[in-house]
């Protein structure tokens, strides 16, 4: 905020959060709040980003059913925090797959068996919709489960 001072910025900063937070403002119109993230990610962009959780950036997102921010949070998430890493899987796919974006979830699904040395949940192929790989999955497991 250029011509702002420090107090007037907070007061804006605020402000935002509480209008994309769910808690003060559960009846916000969905245009306002996908104004408030566009204007969030035009000050990012221009090397002001302001001091708000991604979490709550995602839920307003998430709220507004702004798919392609949602997945920009979510993907930032996913790379800084870790320890996060596999319970955004499933938001990923689901995201990727609004998006009709199948290639990403791929990669993401590559990566987290690979990478992550995470265990493959049947689950999983559902959601993006591999049902040969699926269904083999749920042999595979009733095989290992059966005595």
């Amino acid at each position: 905020c250029g011509g702002v001072n420090a107090g007037e910025r907070e007061v804006v900063l605020k402000n935002i959060e509480r209008a994309c937070s769910e808690d003060w403002s559960p009846g916000i119109p969905k245009e306002i709040l996908h104004t408030l993230l566009s204007l969030t990610d035009f000050m990012e962009r221009h090397g002001q980003a302001l001091p708000i959780s991604r979490k709550l950036l995602l839920s307003a997102a998430d709220r507004c059913k702004a798919y392609a921010k949602s997945l920009r949070y979510l993907e930032k998430e996913f790379r800084m925090s870790p320890e996060q890493r596999e319970g955004s899987l499933e938001r990923l796919f689901g995201l990727y797959q609004s998006l009709s974006l199948p290639e990403s979830s791929n990669g993401v699904l590559s990566y987290a068996i690979k990478e992550l040395r995470l265990e493959l949940r049947e689950g999983w192929f559902e959601m993006l919709r591999m049902w040969d790989k699926a269904l083999e999955a749920y042999k595979a497991r009733l095989a290992k489960d059966s005595p």
